[in-house]
């Protein structure tokens, strides 16, 4: 992938987050991720679709799985 502003479809974005044979590995992984979440819910923000966004992940939390406490 080049350098510089990227337009990604779904599963572009899945390979995107997933992928973990960069040179840092995991910790790559996990800065892509939080990359990704933050611009992702700044351009909802900056779109008037925060909170539709957010209504969207409640409604659907329920096939969403992680090992974190909410």
């Amino acid at each position: 992938m080049d350098k510089g502003l990227q337009w990604l479809n779904g599963r572009q974005v899945y390979d995107y987050i997933h992928w973990r044979f960069s040179p840092g590995g995991d910790i790559d992984r996990i800065k892509r991720q939080q990359k990704f979440m933050s611009t992702f819910f700044k351009q909802q923000r900056d779109n008037g679709k925060l909170l539709e966004t957010l209504y969207v992940v409640l409604k659907h939390d329920v096939h969403i799985e992680t090992d974190l406490t909410m």
